[in-house]
Parts: structure tokens; sequence; C-alpha cells
């Protein structure tokens, strides 16, 4: 019995493996962008590049709440950074008036909302989240 606990315990508290999460963006995006590496993501998510390539529009940045797990995983991953280092990255770009503020949301759902209506959005959700017939591209990070 006291095997079978111990063994129990031992599969429990291993980590689960966990996909990447996916990058979404409106799906009139055309932008080289999105097709490029990580250091351009980077950019993008740093609000280093402000406009996409494809009609000079405003891009617009939308990701969890800077605190939350899910966006620390997401800085580690997909921007291969740490998440001091990102938020260093941006407030430099905010408080040099050099940009503006990324938009924070809370659950997937009403992040692919806000891509696909928001002209110029991008953000990211779970690998595992069902997105239907909604307007947006998945776009491979790497």
């Amino acid at each position: 019995m006291k095997k079978c606990l111990l063994i129990l315990l031992l599969v429990l508290s291993k980590p689960i493996a966990h996909a990447e999460p996916q990058i979404v963006v409106e799906l009139d995006n055309t932008s080289n962008y999105i097709h490029s590496n990580v250091y351009t993501l980077r950019k993008i998510f740093t609000r280093s590049i402000t406009k996409w390539d494809y009609n000079n529009t405003n891009i617009v940045v939308f990701t969890k709440p800077l605190n939350s797990l899910e966006h620390m995983e997401f800085v580690r991953v997909v921007l291969n950074m740490t998440p001091y280092n990102f938020l260093k990255q941006l407030e430099r770009q905010v408080y040099a008036g050099k940009s503006t503020s990324i938009t924070e949301i809370r659950d997937d759902y009403t992040m692919l909302t806000k891509v696909e209506n928001t002209q110029g959005g991008i953000g990211y959700i779970n690998f595992n989240v069902y997105i239907g017939n909604r307007q947006v591209k998945i776009i491979d990070a790497l």
C-alpha cells in the first residue's frame, strides 16, 4: 500500500509538459513580420516595432497579465527571454515615449475577441483553445 501511494505521489508531482502558446493575429494581416524569427516577435511584444510592414498601421499588442504564469511561460518559451528583461525592455519603450503600452487580457476567449476585432491586433492563447470560425490566424512562433 505504501509503495502504491509513493508511486502515485511521484506521478502526480511531475510537472505536466506544456505545448507552446499560440500567437494569433487578425485575419487580414499579411505582414512578413508574423512569419519571422523570435527576434522580430520579441521586438513586437516589447514594443520596439510599433507598425506593421504591410500597411503601416499600428501594432496593437495584447498579453496575459504581466505577473501571470501564462505570460511568464510565453516570455520564456516563445520570446526566449526572462520576464524581468521583457518588462525592462517594454518599460524602456513606453517611458521614453516611443510607443504605447500593451493591453492585458485575462482569458483566452477575450484575447481572441480583442485580436479578431482590432486592426493590427496580435496576442497569444493557450495551445488547446478552440478557435472555431474566429477571424484570426495562428502563426508559427519559430
